[in-house]
This record gives structure tokens, C-alpha cells and sequence, in this order.
């Protein structure tokens, strides 16, 4: 059966599901991270065992209106999903989860004309390989240039630095 949407590139974006307690746990997640970076700042951790128990410890509010007001409002904030019409259906959302899922396919878009390539991932890198060792267009460099270029480039910025904006 053919839909009339059959047509899908790599620019269409299937509509996500709004998992509403996971949004929930990351908001109470990031509002613990924003109070433990305000007690304890950018102190780092000098425990260098393999094992140890994580902690749940958050740092009471009261230290700072500021982001006590901020948390209070991110986490009191109403999460309602939006009622959308999804735009894949059930064996659509299988399919691509499943090609997503495969590592012995590798999916790219053509160099010309946008249509999608779907190879075995053996065979893509075996191409790529084949293309690397090709001696006219690639060069084996035995050192890496970017420390240089990168050096090069700060001495140009700290000597032209009234230049810049």
C-alpha cells in the first residue's frame, strides 16, 4: 500500500513523542546540577577510586533568590504534550527504527541528485579505504599539522588583536 507521502529524504523529520516523566526527571536532574555547581562551584573531585556509591545529594534552597526563583519555576512549569498528527505510521516508525538499529548497513545521500544509498557496511569502508590509498588525490602526512596551524593562528590573533572586533 502507498501513501501519499512516499516520498521522504534525509530533510524530513518525523514528529517526536513527547515522553513526559523522562522531561520531568531531566528538569529535576538539571535544576540538582545547577544547585550543586552554586555550592560547590568548579571544585573537582580528587576521589580517584573505581568504585564508590553516587550521590543524591542537593543543596537546599536559600543561598540564592535568584536561582531559587528560576528552578521554582522551570519545575513548576505545566508540561502538556501538544496533540499532533503524527506523520509516520506505526510500521513507518518500525521500519526506521529498525534501519537505525542495523550496524551492517550504512545509509548516506548521494553525491548527486539526493536520492538515499543504503551499502553494506563493509563494502563502504572498504570504498573509503580505496579512495584514502588513492596516491593522486592523498597525501600520508607523518606528523599532524594542526598544532602548528593551530600556534600560528594564536600568534596572529595576539599580534593583530587591535584589529579585531
Amino acid at each position: 500500500m502507498q501513501t501519499k507521502n512516499t516520498k521522504r529524504g534525509f530533510k524530513f523529520a518525523p514528529i517526536p513523542y513527547l515522553n513526559v516523566p523522562e522531561l520531568k526527571a531531566d528538569i529535576i536532574n538539571f535544576s540538582r546540577r545547577l544547585r550543586l555547581k552554586d555550592q560547590f562551584g568548579n571544585k573537582k573531585d580528587h576521589d580517584k577510586s573505581l568504585v564508590r556509591n553516587k550521590s543524591t545529594y542537593t543543596p537546599r534552597p536559600g543561598k540564592d533568590d535568584y536561582l531559587d526563583t528560576y528552578i521554582e519555576t522551570i519545575t513548576k512549569f505545566p508540561v502538556r504534550p501538544r496533540k499532533c498528527k503524527q506523520n509516520l505510521t506505526r510500521n513507518e516508525k518500525d521500519a526506521l527504527k529498525s534501519l537505525k538499529d542495523n550496524d551492517s548497513i550504512v545509509i548516506k545521500e548521494a553525491d548527486k541528485g539526493g536520492t538515499i544509498i543504503i551499502m553494506d557496511t563493509d563494502f563502504y569502508k572498504e570504498k573509503v579505504l580505496e579512495q584514502l590509498n588513492d596516491e593522486e588525490y592523498y597525501e600520508q602526512v607523518t606528523n599532524n599539522p594542526d598544532k602548528a596551524s593551530k600556534k600560528r593562528l594564536k600568534k596572529l590573533i595576539k599580534d593583530y588583536d587591535h584589529c579585531l572586533t
